[in-house]
């Protein structure tokens, strides 16, 4: 059985060397061409979808390195995400001078999370937890970007005003999520590594993407009435602060816990109707 075992982990990690070295090999568009790709891809034209998917493929991969140690396949992360960018080639308008990949980026996140909601124990874990969690991990991304190296669970634990403990304990949830590179040998572990480390989004974009994304969002929430537009931004964190629970809305508005829930469910039950609910959902997730 160990045998067995064994095996199945070197035909993984086999696919996925081959998977990256095909991918590798496909050339970045140019802006111009995206443009061009972008025009034919919203008359429908799947030859344009198709090679707007195939020049981003490396950057799913990137992005799915992120969550890597999530206890979910790897190769189910990319494949997951490779059907956002799909869904973005669709959707994907050149003419809000946007670059495409700062426009998938939002589209393949969700289905990334999406794929680790449904088979990942990691976010089978309360809201409140999932909320910090999700911190902890903004937090060591920043950390990373300002220190060039990884943070320690100390340094993190200073950002965030929490206790070392506090932060091992949340991260041992994840203690049996099982790493890209675990099990395998030293030159296999190089040569992964080096394949995966291919372009991010830059903090330009980034700060593009968030400035898109509120924009879209306020949009959304402009279909409701001020007071369920309180609600739901407290509910969900959208005024920049983190989600609150119906008690701490409440307590927050002088009005009731059920109260709130009343006007959250009316707020969803418009936004249900709403053509730009998806955009508000995608960034929910």
């Amino acid at each position: 059985m160990a045998h067995r075992h064994h095996s199945g982990e070197r035909a993984t990690t086999d696919n996925l060397k081959l998977y990256l070295r095909e991918i590798a090999r496909i050339a970045p568009l140019t802006p111009e061409e995206e443009l061009e790709l972008g025009r034919r891809a919203q008359q429908g034209d799947t030859e344009a979808i198709k090679k707007l998917v195939e020049s981003n493929l490396r950057f799913v991969v990137a992005y799915a390195k992120k969550y890597r140690n999530m206890n979910v396949n790897f190769m189910d992360l990319i494949n997951a995400g490779n059907l956002g960018l799909i869904e973005a080639a669709r959707r994907y308008d050149p003419e809000k001078n946007l670059r495409f990949i700062t426009y998938a980026v939002w589209w393949i996140r969700q289905a990334i999370f999406s794929s680790l909601s449904s088979q990942s124990r990691a976010f089978s874990v309360p809201q409140r937890v999932a909320n910090i969690l999700h911190r902890i991990g903004q937090s060591e991304r920043k950390l990373t970007h300002e220190l060039s190296r990884e943070p320690s669970s100390s340094e993190i634990a200073t950002s965030l005003d929490m206790t070392d403990d506090e932060i091992d304990s949340l991260l041992n949830l994840d203690a049996k999520g099982v790493s890209l590179t675990q099990q395998m040998n030293d030159e296999d572990s190089r040569e992964l590594e080096q394949m995966l480390d291919v372009p991010q989004v830059d903090p330009v974009e980034n700060s593009m993407i968030r400035e898109s994304m509120i924009q879209q969002i306020g949009e959304v929430l402009q279909e409701l009435d001020p007071r369920e537009r309180e609600v739901i931004s407290l509910r969900f964190g959208l005024d920049g602060n983190d989600p609150k629970t119906l008690k701490e809305v409440g307590d927050q508005l002088n009005i009731s816990r059920e109260r709130v829930r009343q006007i959250e469910a009316k707020a969803k039950q418009k936004l249900r109707h709403s053509h730009k609910f998806k955009s508000l959902l995608a960034y929910l997730n």
